[in-house]
């Protein structure tokens, strides 16, 4: 079992953009529930030879096929920019 990151979050140390896969060993069982309900992960049920899916919801069909937009996930492989502070002097 695997889950995927709805929001930007981290575990073990780990940042993970909406759309990233996070493994299960990154999260702890006895918090999956509350993440799921919170909408901050979904489960993805693994299937072998199958298309993985995610628990989430599934964008509405356009109108016309003029109007379909393709959105594009990030990449899991690029890790999150860690942001940097600005030093003031005294």
């Amino acid at each position: 079992m695997a889950f995927i990151a709805l929001k930007p979050c981290k575990f073990g140390g780990v940042v993970y953009r909406q759309g990233s896969t996070i493994p299960a060993d990154k999260v702890l069982r006895e918090r999956v529930p509350a993440l799921v309900s919170i909408g901050m992960i979904a489960e993805v049920k693994e299937e072998v030879g199958a298309k993985q899916e995610a628990a989430q919801p599934k964008p509405k069909p356009a109108n016309k096929p003029e109007e379909a937009v393709e959105e594009k996930q990030p990449e899991a492989s690029e890790p999150a920019p860690k942001p940097t502070r600005a030093r003031t002097k005294k």
